[in-house]
């Protein structure tokens, strides 16, 4: 028997990384009208609570098996299994704030100098240059909850990663319609920027 259990470790983070996967695709690909991706999606959807559900509950297990290991005094065990316990948010963190693991930013790497372009194409008017280039509906749960949108932003100012409240009254005047319609209407406090590389940032609204 393998007294120090530290497979477990490796199977925590294994499901972890499934259900990180499965948000990240969720968040990439928009629901399709129909066809085989609808239904991919659509099964996708469903199985998150699932595999939600059975990492909370495989997290509930280690912390019961870590309890009665120590009761009966086999620390190395209790040990392995609290660290199982720990590798769990741990791989959720790691997975989904590292920018390598981020389709949306390879995207953008990948379509640099054509979202640069439309950028500029689309600000002639406009200095520094601001463009919503690509607006996505991934709503996923149940049709009660609320929608997510996420859209794609250059902003050659960079103010729209600051804090809303910190954005100039110059650049709200300017742009502050175009960040509505691509939020779906969410008021500032259901909006979530995140910078993804130079003049790029990913804006995130809604549930």
């Amino acid at each position: 028997m393998y007294a120090y259990a530290f497979h477990l470790v490796w199977l925590a983070i294994g499901l972890t990384a499934i259900f990180v996967v499965q948000m990240t695709v969720l968040e990439f690909f928009p629901m399709p009208k129909g066809g085989l991706g609808f239904g991919l999606r659509l099964a996708l959807n469903f199985a998150v609570p699932f595999v939600g559900f059975f990492v909370i509950g495989f997290a509930i297990w280690l912390a019961v098996a870590a309890m009665l290991a120590s009761i009966k005094r086999r620390f190395r065990r209790a040990a392995s299994l609290i660290i199982a316990i720990i590798a769990i948010p741990l791989a959720a963190l790691v997975l989904g704030r590292l920018f390598i693991f981020d389709p949306y930013y390879w995207y953008v790497v990948a379509n640099k100098d054509r979202f640069t372009a439309e950028a500029k194409a689309a600000s002639k008017a406009t200095s520094p240059a601001f463009a919503v280039l690509e607006s996505r509906d991934v709503s996923f749960g149940l049709a009660t909850n609320p929608p997510t949108f996420i859209s794609i932003i250059y902003d050659e100012s960079d103010e729209i990663g600051l804090d809303p409240s910190a954005r100039s009254p110059e650049w709200r005047t300017v742009h502050q319609q175009q960040i509505e319609r691509a939020a779906g209407s969410y008021i500032d406090e259901w909006q979530f920027v995140k910078h993804l590389r130079g003049h790029f940032f990913l804006l995130h609204a809604g549930g």
